[in-house]
């Protein structure tokens, strides 16, 4: 479809610069076939006067100057055409790659949600089917079949939300006007957020933070917080540490979130910002559900608010997940 789509698009380009091309040429055409005739008759009337009589000039070379000029200007026209066709086949593929990118991506989200989508409804219908053939089917069992089903509507209520949201973000419907957010309080309120999840697993949050300030939305930068620690809590073993640190330098405010948990391989690096990525499930011992949907919206956030986040980890021995912010000033 976009091979079909670029080649059309070349050949409006190359349609219209040759009948530009075309025009030119016959305007310089025309241009110099009056010179030629004008110089010929000079040349004509110089010669009768020297002459003082009738001299006949040659007509044909005034048609042979005039065919090799044609000629030329034929020739270049040829190579014009060819130049720009080329230049116009690669300003199509330039001018299709974004909007090819963005429908691959949107095909690609749509059968990936498609894919997730399907597992929670297919063990929300097989336990209910099931449920309802069982004629012998007990109160207690009943209880468990629809708490079983309410899980399955909370899961799917998560990646519903998940979507939306990130649908949100492609559209850019973040509220134009920032406020000036107290970072350590944001982390403060993402912390303890997340804190009875760390205690299920003995896991120690330690924050070292500074009273800077950025432009942002508070709820935003604590959504942040929570996707990067509840990321490293499923991550790690029981009895482990994360630390979150803060620096501020002259133009930026800099997150680190730093975790002791089962790391990530650097096949896998430059893919766990893309949704529905999920870490190596054979590596994850704790086996944690989840749709790796969470780090794609941590990422959205932070270019939402002009900054960037970056990742750096080893295998069994953790991960740094660096945020960087411009700052709107050092202290409160």
């Amino acid at each position: 479809m976009f091979e079909s789509a670029r080649l059309k698009l070349t050949a409006w380009y190359l349609a219209i610069i040759a009948i530009l091309s075309l025009s030119f040429s016959l305007l310089v055409y025309q241009g110099i076939r009056g010179e030629i005739n004008r110089t010929v008759s000079e040349q004509r009337e110089n010669i009768e006067l020297i002459s003082h009589g009738t001299v006949t000039i040659d007509s044909a070379l005034e048609d042979k100057l005039q065919r090799r000029v044609l000629l030329n200007m034929f020739l270049i026209d040829i190579v014009i055409l060819i130049l720009t066709g080329g230049a116009g086949y690669l300003l199509a593929g330039k001018t299709m790659r974004p909007i090819e990118a963005m429908l691959e991506e949107q095909k690609r989200f749509v059968s990936d949600a498609s894919h997730e989508l399907r597992t929670p409804l297919t063990a929300l219908a097989t336990s209910t089917e099931v449920a309802l053939r069982d004629k012998n089917l007990s109160m207690n069992e009943a209880r468990e079949v629809l708490q079983s089903n309410l899980d399955d509507v909370s899961e799917l209520q998560d990646l519903i939300n998940h979507l939306l949201e990130l649908a949100r973000f492609q559209q850019n419907k973040e509220p134009e006007q920032l406020d000036d957010v107290a970072l350590d309080d944001a982390i403060e309120s993402g912390i303890q957020k997340v804190k009875h999840l760390a205690e299920q697993k003995n896991i120690h949050i330690t924050a070292h933070l500074l009273p800077v300030r950025i432009k942002a939305h508070s709820s935003r930068i604590t959504e942040l917080i929570i996707i990067l620690l509840d990321n490293a809590i499923k991550y790690s073993s029981p009895d482990k540490k994360i630390t979150i640190d803060v620096h501020d330098t002259k133009n930026n405010v800099i997150i680190e979130v730093r975790d002791q948990g089962i790391g990530i391989s650097p096949d896998e690096l430059p893919h766990i910002f893309d949704r529905f990525y999920r870490v190596d499930q054979s590596r994850n011992r704790t086996c944690q559900d989840g749709y790796g949907l969470g780090l794609s919206i941590a990422q959205k956030i932070v270019h939402a608010y002009k900054g960037s986040i970056n990742v750096t980890s080893k295998a069994n021995e953790g991960s740094l997940f660096t945020i960087m912010f411009p700052q709107s000033s050092l202290k409160k």
